[in-house]
């Protein structure tokens, strides 16, 4: 199983990229760091979303550097508005990304997808998803016994069986004992 994209997006034409990180040099370039370093043809993109305020910027110049890349966008010119985006998310439309097969997918998709385990018994719904060094997380909204609490379960094969976004179902093995984990309202 492989991600393209690793966060959620308030919106479905937009894919979150990555965060971007403190401004390089004096001329308003930022670097970007991306959820999925191994991304393919971001090169061949034109133009970002950046954060909360969903502004579209034209990309100028774009480059690799390490696990990053730096960015140069239009009106952006100066390092004080650069730094100005720190911290913000980059999202990149969906229809200038390459397209998916059927072992990868875009993780924001997961979201409102109901999760059922090998039995098909219930175990909640995808609220988010977390991204940490070592892996992504789905945080899920479970209800038992009249109670609904969340968990956060690690998107790894062994305990993701099978994701079906045409039915909105992602098939989990869990954990013995996630139920322990559940921080319940």
């Amino acid at each position: 199983m492989d991600s393209k994209i690793d966060k959620s997006s308030s919106s479905s034409n937009w894919i979150a990229f990555g965060t971007i990180g403190k401004a390089h040099g004096i001329r308003g370039e930022i670097t970007l760091w991306p959820y999925n370093p191994d991304s393919e043809n971001i090169d061949q993109l034109h133009q970002v979303k950046i954060g909360e305020r969903a502004q579209i910027y034209e990309i100028v110049k774009l480059r690799p550097a390490n696990r990053k890349f730096i960015l140069a966008l239009k009106d952006i010119r100066d390092r004080n508005s650069a730094e100005e985006l720190k911290g913000q998310v980059l999202f990149v439309d969906r229809q200038e990304w390459q397209p998916t097969t059927s072992e990868e997918w875009y993780v924001t998709d997961f979201k409102g997808c109901r999760l059922e385990d090998e039995a098909e018994q219930p175990w909640g719904v995808v609220l988010d998803v977390l991204q940490y060094a070592h892996a992504q997380h789905l945080l899920i909204e479970i209800e038992r016994n009249g109670q609904c609490g969340t968990f956060e379960l690690p998107f790894v094969a062994q305990f993701i069986v099978d994701v079906n976004l045409d039915t909105r179902v992602i098939a989990i093995a869990p954990p013995a004992g996630i139920l322990d984990v559940v921080q319940w309202k």
